[in-house]
């Protein structure tokens, strides 16, 4: 490495300028150099459910994917990623759609069975099938709170 990439790895280290999980995984890949996802995640006990903090660290101008070679864990072809020597940018992610709570769910279910009873009384048994469902969905969802 670098004296430039050592001086960034200690100021983003010392002022924790990444998230715990992308902390590991850059880390990893200063201590180790370019590695696949897969290889990272070998290395440091992270799922592939994290594979999205490459691209993170790629948007923060922190990292980048250099070439696509065949990796040594899964022996297929994969991006192999890399450090830069710059100090993470701004992150624009976009929201995580949240769940519902029980409440938001009950009201929903009320919502749903409305529309049921109006749907029978219109005479309307193409809409009940599709009310129905939903209204299972949403039963579903509340019992698993």
């Amino acid at each position: 490495m670098s004296v430039t990439s050592a001086e960034t790895y200690e100021q983003i280290e010392a002022e924790g300028l990444l998230s715990a999980t992308r902390w590991i995984v850059y880390k990893w890949l200063y201590h180790h150099g370019p590695a696949t996802a897969r290889e990272v995640f070998a290395g440091t006990g992270l799922h592939t459910h994290h594979s999205a903090r490459f691209n993170e660290l790629e948007a923060l101008g922190v990292a980048t994917s250099t070439r696509t070679r065949i990796c040594t864990v899964t022996g297929r072809e994969a991006k192999e990623w890399k450090l830069t020597d710059a100090l993470p940018g701004k992150l624009e992610l976009q929201a995580r759609a949240r769940r519902p709570n029980k409440r938001e769910l009950g009201a929903a279910l009320a919502e749903l069975r409305l529309l049921l009873r109006l749907s029978r009384e219109a005479g309307r048994p193409d809409n009940e099938d599709l009310v129905k469902t939903a209204c299972w969905l949403v039963q579903l969802a509340r019992s698993k709170r």
